[in-house]
């Protein structure tokens, strides 16, 4: 059997040893870090081409990456043929991102948004590219910026909406600073126009004091229907209507009169109707908080017609609908608790009259799906789909058999060597018998029986919902507070969208009643079943998730820390100053302030904060409007003259969400440490933890490191360019020093360790496997004929490797990764060790002896004769009894956050050809561990106390 399976892989062209890392990879998976977090791909768009070439048709996606450069997420457009076995490809590489593709009809040309102009001055433009690539062309110059576009169906021109410019009047009493606002009364409208891509003229369609939020062009390309209100503010989007003009302008007609803001606008295939999706219950009752349902209406006006009225749920937020060609049947998905489906409904058109008859589900996912686009004769099918361990990916169904779905990207490979947090969905009884569910998240070291701490994650809205996606991100970093050592609760509490109406609704008129229960049920029932453990529990949540959390803060005192973002606290204030403030707070308190004082008075936790015991950390954005930071200072405020344990973080140039990455990567640092201090009860984490990309609790889950094109490998921090007085000496006696600039350059937090080594030894036979030369069982780390290490000793530093050895794996790095890695130079290594600025030891002038890994912590004293110390009993025992290096990182960091820099494995240190070891090992006396003592090595010296470290440049 196995020479059968050895001819395979001859004949398949892979070598064993190849398929031994490969085994080796799947098995070494390690749990999430922070890096993580920043370091996956986002699918934002997908959209089909309308044309079949050559039996293919491609397939445009957005994907978002972070730019550390621009300190956020950039979006990019990829293709990728729809021809099995196709690769991606990245069409457009805009410095400031490109997204929202559109096909031009005949398929050759995408036409996108990105940002153009001056930094300062730059505004969102229209881009043409080819679909064979080359340089995007501006086609749009509005001085105000696009907001969307749509192609003309013979693909001469294109449809946009912008907002109207500032007459040459306003713009020189602004550079004057005469800029006073006169709030709600004057606007900056967003109308319609269209560009000539031939002659590039632009033509205004539509004018006068409204405002556009979204339009469509008809079949027969002659008209464009679109949404308009009054003025652009949100508290009155209620105000909104259908109305239609002529693409050679003139004067609109308005189609619909009724209450509520019309969305997701689409004319049927005869364009004899207008589709539509409101806010309304199953009865096609306008409600501000209600699901999202369909409706058609005719052109030539009258009342709207529900289509949805038979399904319980409403639209789902993550994808559009479309009608078939025919006009007999519309696909749409549709909401279902944690999940979605697919749905098709069918339409029966008779004069001047349509219904909707049974649906039919054409797809329920074990996750979600999202983004699906259709070609246009309604064959084929491209979508997102995801679940809480895999991210989303682009698919690709023939005949709409969504069953039969090909995946055909595989954005983020690197998710295959991670831990995951394991799910379960959760169905439990609220207080009053009413049935709730919800999505738990384990703890990766998670066995039965064993109560664990508990975070509680509320969702925002409260029209929303969890749902079973890939949950990577600074809101909800679920993987990463299971590989810290929590489960995560995430409660679809009454209120929330994809339950009906009844349920949705349930919370209007009882704001904190029947959420609030819900959501502390769930977490009784998770401590009945023995999962959570009542003593360490913690709460958090953004938006209204954050409303709930300080509540929740004023009712009970089980959380032990509590986490609210841009929650309010205060209803009456809140009235007058959110963008949403009047239709949410007249919808849920049942009136305005002054029309049911006492209500607002009750529902507020601000006048409730008295009964606060659990320590509150508030997060704010700086220019939030949906829910103003003063609700943020009012909440700190209260609570800091009330002497609770509170601190307040504001995140400057954020609004409602946190968009610059730094803001994102503090918010999850800060919130991880307010749990782990008052739910955990530690103050920090171990040392390894300090740095914010660093695996949390390792020896129990994983290795250090970061997976880089299916390696992992070592970590590394910048060091900024300087000059140095570093000290150096040839041997124990005679020390110089010299005055050096150091260069920018990368190195390693921690020494390499076994587990990184691994991968290079498995891929390259002739180097030997590390060895200690000691007789001791204990000291046998490696196992030489399976080539790999003992179990336990993956995150210690690889020690046995010489000079020669440790250059031979910074070569191997370089050329698996596409990056450059050597070996620090001795002045590097020194500036680093005293991060700087000289002192004797990295950590200060004094020695201190379980501050390092050498003979004195074994000891318990510090010795300043390793040699005498290890041939004594105690020091012989030792010996024999462990293998006397440490895992990286138990010992505190240094200034600058590197690890072991002193003791542990001497580090090996080169400069051309000539190297020389530094810092000292676990068997080194207390002189060998400062920072100018070193010692000569030849390319081939061997030590069982000696290993290195990596510089990236």
């Amino acid at each position: 059997m196995l020479k059968k399976m050895l001819c395979l892989i001859l004949i398949l062209g892979l070598s064993w040893n190849h398929v031994l890392s490969q085994n080796i990879l799947e098995k070494i998976k390690r749990p999430v870090q922070l890096e993580d977090i920043f370091t996956w791909k986002q699918l934002t768009d997908i959209k089909i081409s309308p044309v079949e070439e050559n039996g293919q048709r491609l397939i445009a996606f957005v994907v978002r990456e972070v730019s550390s450069e621009q300190n956020r997420w950039v979006p990019q457009i990829w293709l990728i043929s729809t021809i099995p076995g196709s690769k991606p490809w990245q069409l457009t590489r805009r410095p400031r991102g490109a997204y929202a593709p559109r096909w031009s009809p005949d398929g050759q040309w995408l036409a996108f948004l990105s940002q153009h102009g001056e930094k300062e001055k730059a505004k969102t433009q229209i881009f043409l590219v080819s679909k064979n690539g080359g340089e995007a062309e501006p086609i749009t110059d509005h001085p105000e910026g696009v907001d969307s576009f749509e192609w003309s169906h013979d693909g001469r021109a294109i449809y946009f909406l912008a907002k109207d410019p500032l007459s040459e009047a306003e713009k020189k009493q602004r550079k004057k600073k005469y800029d006073a606002k006169e709030v709600e009364k004057k606007f900056q409208y967003a109308h319609l126009y269209t560009i000539d891509l031939k002659t590039r003229t632009t033509r205004r369609i539509t004018k006068g004091k409204y405002h556009i939020f979204e339009f469509e062009l008809s079949p027969d390309g002659q008209t464009l229907a679109f949404v308009a209100a009054p003025t652009p503010l949100l508290n009155y989007t209620e105000q909104s209507e259908i109305y239609t003009v002529s693409v050679q302008g003139g004067p609109r007609k308005q189609i619909t009169s009724s209450p509520g803001m019309e969305s997701n606008l689409k004319w049927s295939p005869d364009g004899r109707w207008l589709t539509f999706a409101k806010d309304a219950t199953q009865d096609g009752t306008y409600h501000y908080v209600a699901p999202s349902r369909l409706f058609a209406v005719s052109v030539s006006g009258g009342k709207p017609i529900i289509l949805t009225g038979r399904i319980k749920t409403g639209l789902s937020f993550f994808g559009d609908y479309f009608w078939s060609p025919d006009g007999k049947y519309i696909d749409l998905l549709i909401n279902a608790g944690v999940r979605n489906r697919a749905i098709r409904l069918p339409i029966k058109i008779s004069g001047e009259q349509i219904q909707a008859g049974k649906p039919k589900i054409l797809f329920e996912p074990e996750g979600l799906l999202s983004l699906w686009d259709r070609d246009p004769r309604g064959k084929e099918v491209a979508f997102a789909l995801q679940n809480p361990e895999q991210p989303p990916d682009v698919y690709f169904a023939q005949n709409g058999k969504f069953t039969r779905a090909r995946k055909i990207t595989d954005l983020n490979p690197q998710v295959r060597h991670l831990k995951l947090a394991r799910h379960e969905v959760l169905h439990w009884q609220s207080k009053d018998g009413q049935e709730v569910e919800g999505i738990l998240y384990y703890p990766l070291d998670y066995k039965p029986n064993n109560p664990v701490p508990l975070i509680v994650d509320i969702h925002g809205g409260p029209f929303s919902a969890d749902r079973l996606v890939f949950e990577m991100n600074y809101g909800s970093p679920v993987h990463l507070y299971s590989a810290l050592g929590y489960a995560t609760l995430m409660v679809n509490y009454r209120g929330s969208s994809g339950y009906g109406d009844e349920f949705g609704r349930a919370i209007v008129g009882h704001y904190y009643e029947y959420d609030v229960m819900d959501i502390l049920s769930g977490v009784d029932y998770l401590i009945k079943k023995g999962i959570a453990d009542p003593e360490h529990l913690g709460v958090k949540g953004w938006s209204n998730g954050g409303i709930l959390t300080a509540w929740i803060t004023t009712e009970t005192n089980r959380f032990k820390a509590a986490v609210p973002g841009a929650g309010d606290v205060n209803w009456i204030s809140d009235f007058g100053n959110a963008d949403i403030g009047v239709p949410f707070d007249i919808e849920y308190f049942g009136g305005r302030p002054w029309e049911n004082l006492q209500h607002y008075l009750e529902k507020s936790p601000l006048f409730r904060m008295q009964r606060v015991t659990t320590p509150t950390l508030i997060f704010f954005g700086e220019n939030d409007v949906r829910v103003p930071v003063e609700q943020g200072f009012q909440h700190f405020r209260t609570l800091k003259e009330l002497g609770k344990t509170v601190e307040f973080v504001l995140f400057p140039r954020e609004g409602h969400g946190l968009r610059e990455v730094t803001h994102q990567r503090t918010k999850i640092e800060k919130e991880t440490a307010w749990f782990d201090r008052y739910v955990l009860e530690v103050k920090e984490r171990p040392a390894p933890l300090a740095g914010p990309l660093i695996v949390h609790l390792p020896q129990r889950y994983g290795y250090y490191g970061e997976w880089v094109h299916g390696v992992l490998i070592p970590e590394t921090i910048t060091v900024n360019a300087d000059s140095f007085i570093v000290p150096f000496s040839k041997s124990t006696d005679g020390r110089t020093a010299d005055t050096l600039f150091i260069k920018s350059f990368q190195m390693g937090r921690f020494e390499v360790t076994n587990a990184q080594y691994l991968m290079f030894l498995q891929e390259n036979p002739d180097i030997p496997v590390p060895t200690t030369n000691r007789p001791y069982p204990s000291q046998q780390i490696w196992d030489k004929k399976n080539r790999t290490f003992q179990p336990g000793y993956g995150n210690h530093p690889v020690v046995g490797v010489t000079p020669e050895e440790a250059q031979q794996y910074c070569q191997w790095l370089s050329k698996k990764t596409g990056r450059k890695y050597r070996l620090p130079t001795p002045e590097e290594w020194a500036y680093v060790a005293v991060a700087g600025k000289y002192h004797r030891f990295p950590w200060g002038t004094q020695f201190v002896h379980n501050w390092a890994n050498s003979a004195s912590t074994w000891a318990g004293y510090t010795v300043f004769d390793a040699k005498t110390f290890f041939n004594s009993p105690k020091g012989h025992q030792k010996l024999t009894r462990r293998a006397l290096t440490k895992q990286v990182g138990e010992f505190p960091a240094n200034a600058w956050g590197f690890y072991d820099l002193s003791g542990n494995a001497w580090e090996i240190t080169a400069r051309g050809t000539h190297f020389v070891a530094k810092g000292g090992g676990w068997s080194s006396s207390a002189s060998e561990l400062q920072t100018d003592y070193q010692v000569e090595l030849s390319k081939n010296t061997r030590r069982n106390d000696m290993g290195f470290r990596v510089v990236r440049f």
